[in-house]
């Protein structure tokens, strides 16, 4: 069982009283009372009437996940009620806002749907307030109490989920929210609060505050409120990466993680989990970087991925490790990121770094198919890398085209799937380079011309015989360059059936000095001795 230490909290002795109709279940004992709460063993969690708990179920994984028992576009018609509620009982008792938000819906996800939509959606931080203390009974004095910080939102939602019946508790741990910085030792500042609500016998988590930090609008005249639905009945396996409970129960996890565990895991953010991606490297916050590069590596959902963009950030910190500042290259040209996906089933993300140092790396990403206003990339995870060493002669990467590296969308539009290369980087050792696409969708692919310009990083000099062109055979497009001089390249594929070239797909192209020297210096030796003999 947890540990069962009182913590401090910021409810008063008035905040408990309000409840005195509710289910009171904390895992946490507030200080400031001393009498009339239990603590169950077997709940692990404080209550003022412990014997109904006998017919509650302790913390315990779910056997389904979220995706399986709640479809947004299935409770519309719960989110209208919500949204229609506005601040009309405001000036009425807290029990009659939960009569009205759950009537006539008959099972729990739509009463705890009512209840956190309507919550998350409320301006508090906007409202007008009397000068004196609202009426205890009413919803105004709970946002009253919200907005001077002395009632948290986990207790709030608790409360009106214990007006309509539904056991809620309010769950007490550390989390990596605003006041976190990656690979941070975990401390006072970082407590918070949470719920996990019984919904069909299940546990499932909440955290209505995360949930009402969305802004929509103009952020100094018409903002509002707007509903993460990353915080309504998280997965345990997900919401282990931003909370941590006290008390393990709670995680809902089988095993829980110990504190030393997340306090090293990745810091992954919700977009992670909203992309369906895996981590498949890099299993610890804090990165040993030695050489000056390190390459993360994603699983990818073949399924949505080709619709998904990606983005890398990195900043260097300050001798104390405090301030990260944006790293920025003098030379437009190069960048410290190279992101391609070596297969529809992998993302992979190169880093080289300038200097020894400490650098935060920020990986960001979104779906190209959703079109919502405030929709843009956001946060998929973030490394603290330590970098020990780096290369004598450091080299950064081309500066990525608008359809990124390696096959992308674009050919996927032209009714193309790539067939070699499939990587992003070409390495040559001969100086010549073969490229094949397969019309996989003859329609798409009906009347497109590829072209292709050959740059040397760092010039716009197109170095594209004019004799080396794409051909077609059998459906598939070939092109093959041949005696690329050494050094190292940007081949930029693009399609021009409409008159202006479109970028469709991008390499980079290394010719290897030495072998392709040696090779052409052993080609002519060859022609010089056939020519003696003759």
């Amino acid at each position: 069982m947890g540990d069962v230490s009182s913590v401090p909290s910021r409810s008063s002795e008035r905040d408990i009283e309000d409840l005195k109709n509710t289910w009171i279940l904390w895992t946490f004992k507030p200080e400031t009372i001393l009498e009339g709460l239990t603590y169950s063993e077997s709940h692990c969690l404080w209550t003022n009437e412990i014997e109904r708990l006998e017919n509650i179920p302790p913390p315990h994984p779910s056997p389904t996940r979220k995706h399986e028992v709640f479809q947004l576009e299935k409770y519309k018609h719960v989110d209208r009620r919500a949204d229609e509620t506005g601040q009309r009982f405001n000036r009425k008792p807290v029990r009659d806002l939960v009569i009205h938000l759950t009537k006539d819906f008959p099972d729990d996800i739509s009463k705890v749907r009512s209840i956190y939509k309507w919550v998350t959606i409320q301006p508090i931080q906007k409202l007008s307030y009397p000068d004196i203390q609202p009426d205890e009974d009413t919803v105004l004095y709970h946002f009253w109490k919200l907005k001077r910080r002395e009632k948290t939102y986990a207790q709030f939602f608790s409360l009106l989920c214990g007006y309509a019946c539904l056991p809620c508790v309010v769950i007490d741990g550390h989390m990596k929210g605003s006041t976190y910085d990656v690979g941070q030792n975990l401390d006072s500042k970082h407590n918070g609060e949470w719920n996990a609500v019984l919904v069909d016998r299940n546990w499932r988590l909440v955290n209505a505050f995360w949930g009402a930090c969305v802004l929509t609008g103009n952020e100094n005249e018409d903002f509002c409120y707007s509903t993460d639905e990353n915080y309504f009945l998280t997965d345990p396996q997900h919401l282990i990466y931003t909370h941590f409970p006290r008390i393990p129960d709670w995680q809902l996890l089988d095993p829980p993680k110990n504190q030393d565990e997340f306090q090293k895991q990745a810091f992954l953010k919700d977009r992670f989990f909203n992309l369906e991606m895996r981590l498949l490297s890099h299993p610890n916050c804090t990165v040993d970087v030695q050489d000056g590069e390190v390459e993360f590596f994603f699983g990818l959902n073949p399924q949505t991925a080709i619709n998904q963009s990606f983005m890398c950030i990195t900043s260097i910190y300050d001798s104390k490790d405090i301030n990260a500042k944006p790293m920025e290259f003098a030379d437009k040209d190069l960048t410290l990121d190279f992101i391609q996906r070596p297969n529809e089933h992998l993302l992979s993300i190169k880093v080289r770094f300038p200097e020894v140092g400490t650098y935060k790396v920020e990986i960001v990403g979104k779906d190209d198919t959703l079109q919502l206003n405030d929709y843009d990339f956001d946060w998929i995870a973030i490394y603290k890398a330590v970098v020990k060493s780096i290369p004598i002669r450091q080299k950064f990467f081309p500066k990525p085209e608008p359809a990124g590296w390696g096959p992308s969308r674009g050919l996927y539009e032209l009714g193309l799937k790539a067939i070699i290369p499939l990587d992003g980087i070409i390495q040559t050792d001969t100086g010549n380079v073969e490229l094949q696409y397969q019309i996989v969708d003859e329609e798409k692919a009906k009347g497109i011309y590829l072209s292709f310009h050959l740059l040397p990083i760092g010039s716009d000099v197109d170095e594209a015989d004019e004799k080396d062109t794409f051909t077609m055979e059998k459906n598939i497009y070939t092109l093959r360059i041949s005696n690329i001089e050494p050094g190292e390249y940007k081949l930029k594929i693009g399609e021009r059936s409409s008159g202006l070239e479109r970028n469709v797909c991008n390499y980079n192209v290394i010719s290897s000095m030495e072998k392709a020297q040696q090779k052409k210096e052993d080609s002519d030796k060859v022609k010089e001795i056939k020519r003696l003999r003759e």
